[in-house]
């Protein structure tokens, strides 16, 4: 899940576009709020930054701001963004 908008969100939306990920699943909002998509409910961005929510199998790992941190998440095989 990726939250927040203008060029923060667009380079994390680009570590996720760098390369085929046929397993990646991608859901993205300016806030998180009043959607209906489970995987964005309740996001919020961290310290007003772009942010991103890593999470496999039912799980998150910590939320990242920093588009080489959001890389090395996915790297290290983490399916679902």
């Amino acid at each position: 899940a990726i939250i927040g908008s203008g060029s923060e969100r667009d380079a994390l939306l680009d570590v996720v576009h760098k390369s085929y990920r046929p397993n990646l699943i991608v859901a993205a909002s300016e806030d998180g709020k009043g959607t209906d998509i489970p995987l964005l409910a309740e996001r919020e961005m961290l310290d007003g930054h772009a942010t991103a929510y890593v999470c496999r199998a039912f799980s998150c790992e910590r939320p990242v701001t920093d588009p080489r941190d959001l890389e090395t998440l996915i790297d290290a095989g983490i399916t679902h963004v």
